[in-house]
Parts: C-alpha cells; sequence; structure tokens
C-alpha cells in the first residue's frame, strides 16, 4: 500500500494524519479504533512495533499518526490508572500507571480548554461578520 504522502516533495509535504490513522485502523483493528470511538491505551514505545510492521511508512508518518491518535480526547480519557494497554494484536501486555494517567488527565483538560476558546472565537467571528455584513446592508439601504 502506497503511503499517505508518497509521491510529494520531503520538504513541503503536508501529511494527512486523518489518512495516516485509517491506515493504522484498517491494519491492526484490534488496536486502533476510528474517529470518536472508544479507545484502548496503548503499549508504551509501540512506535517501534509499527516501524517493524509498517515499513511502507516513514518515521515521521508513524510519529503523527500516533500523535493524532493518543493526543485527542477520546483516548485521553481512556487512560484511566489499571486499564490494560494493548500490543498491535489487541492483546493487553501491560497497564496505564498512576502517573500516566494523571499526565492524561492534565492533558485532557488541557485540550479540552483549548477547543472551548476555539470554539469561543469563532463564535465570536462569525457574529463580527454578520454584524458587519448587517452594516454593509444598512448602509446600502437594502432591506436585511
Amino acid at each position: 500500500m502506497d503511503s499517505p504522502s508518497a509521491g510529494v516533495g520531503q520538504a513541503h509535504k503536508r501529511i494527512d494524519t486523518d489518512a495516516l490513522r485509517l491506515v493504522l485502523v484498517q491494519r491492526f483493528p484490534h488496536t486502533f479504533a476510528g474517529r470518536h470511538a472508544r479507545k484502548v491505551p496503548l503499549k508504551i514505545n509501540i512506535h517501534y512495533d509499527l516501524r517493524r510492521a509498517c515499513p511502507d511508512m516513514t518515521r515521521r508518518e508513524i510519529t503523527l499518526a500516533l500523535r493524532s491518535y493518543t493526543g485527542g480526547p477520546t483516548y485521553l480519557e481512556s487512560m484511566i490508572e489499571g486499564a490494560g494497554r494493548v500490543d498491535l494484536t489487541g492483546a493487553v501486555v501491560d497497564h496505564v500507571n498512576e502517573s500516566h494517567a494523571r499526565h492524561a488527565k492534565g492533558r485532557l483538560t488541557t485540550v479540552l480548554k483549548r477547543r472551548a476558546e476555539n470554539r469561543q472565537k469563532r463564535q465570536a467571528l462569525l457574529e463580527a461578520a454578520n454584524a458587519n455584513r448587517s452594516v454593509f446592508v444598512t448602509e446600502r439601504g437594502i432591506a436585511a
């Protein structure tokens, strides 16, 4: 299978992390879940296993796919102390410790806060655009 970023110049390529995540979901359905689906914590250093199992993916692609996968709220919510960590076959090989659970909880707080701030900014921009449109329409004498 071609890499999701194959054929694009190395220096300027934009890697489609959604496509990379989909590759992982398709190849390892017992380990990776699609967007918004329930996730399970991954084995520590699973990137080494992925590099061996996916020679067609670059180190950067694997890193970006894992960063995208593990940085979302659904994954961070799964990082509860004692939860099983799975390998590429879906077998539990370890458990989430208290330190990792605490770190994930902090990251989740940050992610949710950032999303709320971005949502507020988008709403403010939309309201400003609508207000400007109303002013423009009124100045032109066109009824809104």
